[in-house]
């Protein structure tokens, strides 16, 4: 059984969600800047603009992403996708989907399941690692592995 908070809870997604879990990609652009900035300036620059580009839509799409908790609901909200709205009875469980190669933790998706079929999908690398944290810590109760079959974690 799920028990809400005392106070309601509101986690937001933003600017080192997509920073901190899509690091390897950024690290990864910086070696192709570096490698190609010698021979060809201007490909390295057009290199800096695309990923610049890519990070801004994905902070625009993180900052977005909103979890809140109260005594009564869980309301998810994820930009250009409706608002999804819960009743704590109607809750059921989250399932958590890690991506098994390579298995990163902060790349997985979380699915929201009510006892009347709805459901909610938000992945979890647009928020901080901090708040990542804090929801496991709200969401613990109720969370199960998807690779496990549905069995609580």
């Amino acid at each position: 059984m799920f028990t809400p908070p005392l106070a309601p809870v509101v986690i937001r997604g933003g600017f080192w969600g997509p920073l901190t879990s899509y690091a390897l990609l950024w690290a990864g652009g910086l070696v192709i800047v570096w490698g190609v900035s010698r021979s060809n300036p201007i490909a390295s620059v057009v290199v800096v603009v695309a990923l610049l580009a890519i990070f801004g839509v994905m902070t625009l799409i993180a900052t977005g992403t909103t979890i809140s908790l109260d005594d009564r609901e869980v309301v998810l909200t994820r930009r250009f996708r409706p608002t999804w709205r819960a009743p704590l009875t109607d809750f059921t469980h989250v399932v958590e989907n890690i991506p098994s190669r390579p298995r990163m933790p902060a790349l997985a998706g979380w699915s929201f399941r009510t006892r009347s079929g709805s459901t909610a999908a938000v992945e979890l690398s647009w928020f901080s690692p901090a708040d990542r944290r804090a929801l496991h810590r709200l969401f613990g109760d109720v969370i199960v592995d998807a690779d496990a079959g549905l069995r609580r974690r």
